[in-house]
Parts: structure tokens; sequence; C-alpha cells
């Protein structure tokens, strides 16, 4: 379950899922990656909520509204995971 770990932290989700599901293949009461199965839906809900907000962001600022694409922008950063934020703020 160490390889989906990283491909979650890397936001490989479809990886992730592809390594959990043969783990659960293999022993179906594999309690550790029933585990990292919940995990890798929380992380890819949470990383497509940012994105979504960052997008909003864009939209915002594209339409003349940079205050309230700060607001959309400082909301993403704080739902983010701190190895995002280099990637969020170069965007």
């Amino acid at each position: 379950m160490d390889k989906a770990d990283d491909q979650m932290d890397a936001n490989d989700f479809v990886g992730a899922a592809a390594t959990i599901q043969e783990a659960l293949h293999l022993d179906p009461n594999n309690q550790r990656a029933r585990m990292a199965a919940e995990e890798k839906e929380r992380k890819q809900r949470n990383f497509e909520r940012i994105r979504e907000l960052q997008r909003q962001g864009e939209e915002a600022m594209e339409g003349g509204d940079p205050d309230k694409a700060l607001e959309l922008f400082d909301e993403a950063l704080a739902l983010a995971p701190e190895s995002m934020h280099e990637q969020l703020t170069d965007a």
C-alpha cells in the first residue's frame, strides 16, 4: 500500500485506485487496502474541490473581481496539502 500512498501524494488517483484494487483482488479482507480506498476517495474529492476553487478564482480575475479571486484562491490554499502550495501559487 506504500505504492498507493505515493500515488495519492502525487495526485495519481487512477494509479492509486488500480494499486488498491490489485491488493483487494489478492486479499479481499485486506483492511489496509480498504482504508487506503477510503483515503483515496477523500483525497480525490479534496483535490477536485481545490481545482474547482482555482478555476473559479481564475474566472473571477478574468471577470474583473480580484477580491473574489483572492478569497477563492485563499480557500483553495487552505484546503491544499503543503505539497500542492507551490503548484497552486504558480498557476
